[in-house]
């Protein structure tokens, strides 16, 4: 898989993430629940890990010209 598509890949769970954190907020303002502030926080730290990913360097390195 090419590292552009895997980076379009987390942000779109990014994105899915912070849309679903946003609903909790939304249910928290009108419920006034204490749960739903707590697990939208959990989702915009999981929106913020998947931003991590998306732009982080490749683990792999290209191969090395043996130089022969």
């Amino acid at each position: 898989m090419r590292a552009s598509a895997i980076r379009w890949f987390w942000l779109l769970v990014a994105l899915a993430f912070a849309g679903t954190a946003a609903a909790e907020v939304y249910l928290a303002v009108t419920m006034g629940a204490a749960w739903a502030w707590a697990l939208a926080g959990v989702l915009v730290l999981a929106s913020a890990a998947c931003v991590a990913a998306a732009f982080r360097r490749d683990r792999v390195n290209p191969p090395r010209d043996p130089g022969i």
